[in-house]
């Protein structure tokens, strides 16, 4: 098939002139917020709840302004202070991750973007320091291109323009990029006929239940999730949907091993191996034994390389496979290579990439082929 996308020498072009534009036009203005020491954060939902720990952590004060009341007590009870003044004299920084276009395009007053605010402070974002996801895009823009070039058509615009954001903190770039996050882990349409899903990083369960509404001939499922807390909703959860659900209560990994976990306020953890671990896991190939399943997919808190490293047979025998690449600065890139490195040359493979938020988060590679 011939390629109709940009050229390299106009792909490289367009990183460099986001970078530009992040350099002329917002970074005085960013490098200014970041010797602030008090700022409002709009917003205490996920990620504004996130971000205002993270200030906290870095010693910077922050006043939570959010509509829902809720919100707001919920706010101060974690001790954070607030307010429902925008206009005092402080920075103002939308922390929404969904609505951060509709709600700076309604304030009257001068704000900053999440990004910019995670960037402005050089917080980690993910499992790495914010800054390092705009500076990778021109540091990997070769290695970016052939992703591009890889990656189907439909979603090549897609891609490109998340990259824009990245390299100049611009939330516009993926205004019409961005899919409604109700749709994540919709595979895309060409995968049909889902029976069997094997979720790595099942949380409560939730993507089992919209996995099976959008597969109702969905049958048989595996779930892995190290929080013990969250095994029986997963198994009501699946119970519900009237799935055949099988739990592992660990974590996917290259091998047999421990790990530990130390849990973030926002319910993200940092996984690291340890011999004296409290958490089970074990190699995806391990647990699955010789169990077959159409569609697998990741979301494993930075832990995707070694996830995918003990999962090599499982993954070529399904039929499409969903990771999460949004939480190391080099996702991008080396999440596709190393799964092309797993499914070889075999050209019935495709890779389709989508985004479901107007932050860094919820970037996703689908790596599918169709029915045997």
């Amino acid at each position: 098939m011939t390629f109709s996308g940009l050229s390299q020498d106009e792909f490289s072009g367009k990183l460099h002139a986001a970078y530009e534009y992040f350099q002329n036009d917002r970074q005085a203005s960013i490098e200014s917020l970041s010797k602030e020491k008090t700022v409002i954060v709009y917003s205490f939902g996920s990620k504004g709840r996130e971000f205002a720990y993270k200030l906290r952590e870095a010693g910077i004060d922050c006043l939570v302004y959010d509509n829902a009341k809720g919100a707001v007590e919920s706010a101060a009870a974690e001790g954070f202070k607030t307010t429902s003044d925008l206009t005092l004299d402080l920075p103002l920084i939308v922390a929404a991750g969904q609505e951060q276009l509709s709600i700076l395009a309604g304030l009257t007053r001068p704000a900053y973007s999440l990004p910019e605010g995670f960037y402005s402070f050089d917080l980690i974002c993910g499992y790495g320091k914010a800054r390092l996801f705009t500076e990778a895009v021109l540091r990997l823009a070769n290695e970016l291109y052939r992703i591009y070039k890889k990656i189907d058509e439909s979603c090549r615009k897609d891609f490109l323009n998340v990259l824009l954001f990245r390299a100049s903190l611009d939330v516009r770039h993926i205004a019409s990029t961005r899919k409604p996050v109700s749709q994540m882990w919709i595979p895309p349409a060409e995968v049909t006929n889902i029976r069997s899903y094997c979720d790595v990083g099942a949380y409560d369960g939730d993507t089992l239940i919209s996995m099976k509404a959008a597969f109702p001939s969905l049958e048989s499922t595996l779930a892995v999730e190290p929080n013990s807390a969250l095994v029986s909703k997963i198994q009501v959860a699946a119970s519900n949907s009237g799935l055949k659900n099988r739990v592992f209560n660990g974590a996917a990994w290259s091998h047999k091993t421990k790990l530990n976990c130390r849990a973030w306020p926002n319910g993200m953890m940092v996984i690291t191996e340890d011999a004296m671990g409290t958490i089970d896991a074990d190699a995806l190939d391990n647990i699955t034994s010789s169990s077959h399943y159409d569609y697998v997919k990741f979301d494993v808190e930075g832990a995707e390389a070694p996830a995918l490293t003990g999962a090599q047979s499982l993954l070529r025998g399904s039929r499409c496979i969903a990771i999460a690449s949004y939480h190391l600065p080099n996702d991008f890139v080396d999440i596709p290579n190393q799964v092309s490195a797993i499914l070889g040359t075999d050209s019935e493979w495709r890779c389709a990439f989508h985004h479901y938020s107007e932050v860094v988060d919820d970037s996703i590679f689908y790596f599918f082929r169709g029915e045997p």
